[in-house]
C-alpha cells in the first residue's frame, strides 16, 4: 500500500504543477485580450468625441462612479 500512495503522491504532484502552469498561461492570455478590447473600445470612443468636437458640436461631460458619459450637442 505504500507504493500505491507514494505513485499517488508522484502523480498528484505533477498534475498540480501542470494545471498551474495552465492556469498562469490562461490567465496571462485572458488579460492580455481584455486590455486589448478596452483599449480598441477607448480609442474608437475618443476618436469619435473628437471628430463630434471638431465639427462644433459642444461636449458635456458627466462623470459618475466607474463609468464616463460625453454628451455632445449640436
Amino acid at each position: 500500500m505504500k507504493l500505491f500512495y507514494r505513485v499517488l503522491a508522484h502523480l498528484l504532484t505533477g498534475i498540480f504543477v501542470i494545471l498551474l502552469g495552465w492556469a498562469i498561461v490562461f490567465y496571462w492570455g485572458i488579460m492580455e485580450e481584455i486590455n486589448d478590447e478596452v483599449d480598441d473600445s477607448l480609442e474608437d470612443y475618443s476618436e469619435l468625441v473628437i471628430i463630434r468636437s471638431l465639427a462644433g458640436f459642444s461636449v458635456k461631460l458627466l462623470a459618475f462612479a466607474l463609468n464616463s458619459l460625453i454628451f455632445v450637442t449640436p
